[in-house]
């Protein structure tokens, strides 16, 4: 599931990395733990404050649910995540046959997304302001907690019942954004084509590849230098499938 939640961001035009939780969040907007069973007590003060300076964390299903020696932990799931994200698991179970046996996450507005391989009954803490950003729809958890989110500091926590396959991320990013608006690597990158930037501090040099299979075109580029090919970077610029610009500019 951590391939899917990277690929539909890279494909949506967010700069993404890969980022341990003890390293410094300070430069992230959004952090996403995907299904991390094992899970180090530890590192859940240096996520706190950094969601309390105003980062957004989304920890899906069946996280810290183990220790680092991979034994299950005797507190209710999301283990010593819970405080944080305000909710325990009440019900948690593998899905077999989810077309026979459907379930689907009820989002604002109406949107429907359907749950194919597990899913999370939540029950929000007393007294933790939660909001219910999704509830379940079908079978015997018909509006019971699905996704949850709660305000800490100046920041968010969402605990996301489910596992993060893409129509769930598209989803959710959206629910994000209207809360939290997430910055794109560059502003106007279409769908299909990575945007990268990589700087000392005084210049900026950025990779915009086209990973599809079709033609794709940047309105707009940075003020800078072709590295390429030479002369200065003029937008709209149409990238070949698989073909790749690099601009240098100043920071």
């Amino acid at each position: 599931m951590a391939r899917e939640v990277h690929g539909h961001l890279l494909q949506t035009g967010y700069a993404v990395g890969c980022v341990h939780p003890s390293d410094d969040l300070s430069d992230l907007a959004l952090y996403v733990i995907p299904h991390w069973a094992a899970f180090d007590p530890a590192w859940v003060a240096p996520l706190r404050k950094w969601v309390e300076a105003g980062g957004v964390l989304v920890i899906g299903a069946r996280t810290a649910t183990k220790d680092l020696n991979n034994h299950v932990v005797a507190a209710t799931p999301p283990g010593v995540l819970s405080e944080l994200a305000g909710v325990t698991v009440e019900e948690y179970g593998r899905q077999n046959a989810p077309e026979e046996r459907p379930l689907w996450l009820q989002m604002p507005g109406g949107a429907q997304v359907q749950s194919r391989q597990w899913y999370e009954a939540l029950r929000p803490l007393d007294g933790a302001a939660v909001e219910v950003l999704a509830a379940w729809k079908g079978r015997h958890l018909d509006g019971q907690t699905a996704i949850s989110l709660r305000p800490v500091g100046k920041g968010l926590v969402l605990y996301v019942g489910t596992y993060l396959t893409a129509p769930v991320m598209e989803t959710l990013l959206a629910e994000i954004e209207k809360r939290c608006p997430l910055p794109k690597a560059w502003p106007g990158t279409p769908a299909g084509v990575q945007a990268v930037c990589r700087t000392d501090g005084e210049k900026a040099v950025w990779f915009f590849i086209n990973v599809s299979d079709a033609p794709a075109v940047i309105e707009s580029l940075p003020e800078g230098a072709d590295l390429l090919n030479g002369g200065p970077a003029a937008g709209p610029l149409t990238l070949a499938p698989n073909d790749v610009a690099v601009i240098q500019s100043k920071r």
